[in-house]
């Protein structure tokens, strides 16, 4: 199956260097997605946060006002009760209005992937974000570019962010000990303070 990633090719390339040397590497597929390494997670989490503190009748006079980023706001605004639809707002191409008049669908249609992996017993933001791209995108989408660059070279990647334990045991771990204001990955970055230049 072809991938549609710009990230193939570096991967690939630097598959093709390391296979003069080795056979087997670690790649850091999942660090990103299980502890929070990405700057959208902070825009999501703001707006499941913050919206419901935005009385409706102000974000509705939002949309109305002729800027792009005011409407903008005030779209965000408006689903920030839905994780759902934050998820597929921030991933997907289109938004959700355009794929429905491209498609001809129902817009439950569109966001039926999404709502079959969610669970709505995981408590924190953050948490929540991040369980929906381990199932969404880490599984099917961002190891088949490790897997198949790495393969094109005849080598092995192996990505031990993925290890059950060490997922299960992200989950278990407070938000704050991933990403908090403008930081990322926070308890990598502690845990590897003393151990990288």
């Amino acid at each position: 199956e072809p991938l549609v990633d710009f990230a193939a090719i570096p991967y690939y390339l630097l598959s093709k260097y390391a296979r003069k040397k080795v056979k087997v590497v670690i790649a850091g597929q999942g660090g990103d997605e299980l502890f929070g390494g990405y700057k959208h997670y902070k825009r999501m989490v703001d707006i499941m946060k913050f919206g419901k503190y935005i009385p409706k009748n102000l974000v509705n006079l939002g949309s109305k006002i002729p800027h792009k980023k005011i409407q903008r706001a005030s779209e965000l605004l408006s689903i920030s009760n839905d994780i759902t639809k934050i998820y597929s707002d921030t991933y997907f191409v289109f938004k959700e209005k355009e794929l429905k008049n491209i498609f001809k669908i129902n817009g439950d249609m569109l966001l039926k992937p999404i709502k079959s992996v969610y669970k709505s017993n995981i408590k924190e933001h953050l948490n929540k974000i991040l369980y929906l791209d381990q199932k969404l995108l880490l599984s099917e989408y961002f190891n088949m570019v490790v897997d198949k660059t790495t393969m094109a070279n005849s080598m092995e990647g192996r990505v031990p962010y993925i290890d059950k334990f060490v997922a299960d045991f992200s989950f278990n771990l407070n938000q704050k000990l991933k990403a908090n204001n403008d930081k990322e990955k926070i308890i990598l970055k502690n845990l590897g303070k003393n151990l990288l230049p």
